[in-house]
């Protein structure tokens, strides 16, 4: 009975010095763990343990710049680690990682604020193309970029014309999109080009326009040019319009009726022509139609009656503020049989 006593007691003696070298093993690993952790070995950043540049790790306030010259100060409140995970390797930041430029957070929609874009220039994209490069200054936007060159007038054709007129303006630095430049006219009223190319631009001189020169502003940017535009006064012209036709038509079947407008300065504008038949004493509007003004000044239409009858025709001119007064030809009559 003693000896079975005494083993039982060297077995539980082993037992309890066993569980006791599991606990001493299993806090070290922990301890291990806790010590990677902290950045003492398992994070891998260019070859470097992360504590190796961020005492007391992790950091609290980490900026880029501080190991990437070059890179932007993050806004008021932010660290490295809002968007991207401590002590990430840089070889995992390729198209579809976490910290890649093209990531939604980033840029995939042109209006990230994160890493501070020029504030008078808008979004990164103003200025930067998309790409995952971290060590192309002109393509990242983490990197610093001079702002681009400001636009440049140097010549403007023609040198004069009135309020409504087109000024075609020659330079560098414009933008091809046209709602991103502005025109003035003597530093007056604002307006956007009708078209527009990098070293081209179209544009109207605006109702209040007076002499001077002409600036075109890009993204906050502005040249001028040295030559001044002279405002002229429009000169209104009154136009005169005739009209002619065929004495008779037959029923359901064409008749032409035409004219000219002169001047041929009117080129392209429009006649309105009113066809009325005779109906007892009155005239009663049966056809009302337009037709363009050539180059040389003429104009036509093609009337089919339906019935028999009385008819008489005439053109009209509308005005154009700055261009014509308004004008019409005289009645020309023509039966239907």
């Amino acid at each position: 009975m003693h000896r079975e006593t005494s083993h039982t007691t060297h077995r539980s003696r082993t037992l309890v010095m066993l569980l006791l070298a599991m606990a001493i093993v299993t806090v070290f690993g922990i301890a291990a763990q806790q010590a990677l952790a902290k950045g003492d070995g398992s994070y891998n950043h260019g070859g470097a343990v992360c504590s190796s540049c961020h005492p007391p790790y992790p950091p609290t306030n980490a900026k880029c710049s501080t190991c990437h010259t070059g890179y932007a100060t993050l806004a008021s409140g932010k660290t490295c680690w809002t968007c991207h995970t401590p002590g990430q390797a840089m070889a995992s930041v390729k198209s579809g990682a976490p910290a890649t430029c093209t990531a939604v957070c980033h840029l995939a929609n042109g209006t990230d604020n994160t890493h501070n874009p020029h504030p008078a220039r808008g979004v990164c994209t103003t200025c930067h193309a998309l790409t995952t490069s971290v060590t192309n200054a002109n393509g990242s936007p983490h990197h610093t970029l001079s702002a681009p060159a400001a636009p440049a007038v140097t010549s403007f054709t023609p040198l004069s014309g009135p309020v409504g007129s087109t000024v075609t303006i020659t330079g560098t630095g414009f933008s091809a999109t046209a709602a991103s430049n502005e025109v003035k006219f003597n530093n007056g009223t604002a307006v956007t080009p009708t078209t527009a190319s990098a070293t081209q631009l179209t544009a109207v001189v605006p109702a209040g326009a007076t002499d001077g020169p002409i600036s075109v502003t890009v993204a906050g940017a502005t040249g001028t040019s040295v030559a001044s535009f002279d405002v002229t006064t429009a000169v209104v012209v009154t136009p005169t319009v005739t009209i002619k036709s065929a004495a008779t038509v037959r029923v359901n079947k064409l008749i032409t009726i035409s004219g000219k407008v002169t001047p041929t300065s009117l080129a392209g504008a429009s006649v309105k022509i009113t066809i009325q038949k005779k109906s007892g004493t009155k005239w009663k509007t049966v056809k009302t139609a337009s037709a363009k003004v050539s180059l040389a000044g003429a104009y036509s239409y093609k009337y089919k009656p339906t019935s028999k009858g009385t008819y008489h025709t005439k053109g009209a001119i509308a005005a154009k503020a700055g261009v014509n007064k308004a004008a019409s030809s005289a009645w020309r009559t023509f039966k239907a049989n």
